[in-house]
């Protein structure tokens, strides 16, 4: 699951589509969310213009078409008594494990992870808090690789995250 830059549903090496632009809001969302999320939660962030009756409907009609496609592992979204979670992979569960790793070869993988803004060819209202989450970690990556590299002794490489600071 990729949601840094361009959102894509992946699996088994090959992207999937789900053929629906709501089941695909739900995975990002879930997604960026880190671990369980009550339905209830899920309705009214995804059908926030929708009243909460309707809101709940959307969303079983949405994980009821996931539930129909032929993805090659187990169900993408998990469902316990009142909650979601997402049953898969993703780039930013990755980057956050990353991210709070004390080493810097993890933080370096993190930093590729990052590929670009989150989400950003998708106009999710939601979407905006989560941007900015790892957008500050992002950041907060380069500054502690350039700070790690500069004590080292690495010039070049201080410089070179120095200057990923500043792009």
């Amino acid at each position: 699951m990729r949601c840094f830059s361009n959102f894509s549903v992946e699996t088994g090496g090959e992207t999937t589509d789900t053929h629906s632009a709501k089941a695909n809001e739900l995975i990002a969302f879930l997604a960026c969310e880190r671990g369980s999320v009550s339905k209830r939660r899920a309705a009214e962030t995804l059908w926030a213009d929708s009243p909460p009756e309707k809101a709940i409907k959307s969303l079983y009609q949405t994980l009821r078409h996931l539930r129909t496609l032929d993805f090659p592992a187990p169900p993408i979204v998990s469902e316990t008594r009142g909650a979601l979670r997402l049953a898969a992979a993703t780039d930013t569960a990755d980057f956050l494990r990353l991210y709070e790793s004390g080493a810097p070869e993890d933080w370096e993988r993190a930093v590729v992870l990052y590929r670009g803004i989150l989400l950003v060819d998708n106009c999710y209202d939601w979407a905006s808090e989560y941007e900015g989450y790892y957008d500050v970690r992002y950041y907060e990556l380069l500054s502690r690789l350039a700070a790690h590299y500069a004590s080292a002794g690495n010039k070049n490489l201080a410089r070179y995250y120095k200057n990923r600071l500043n792009e």
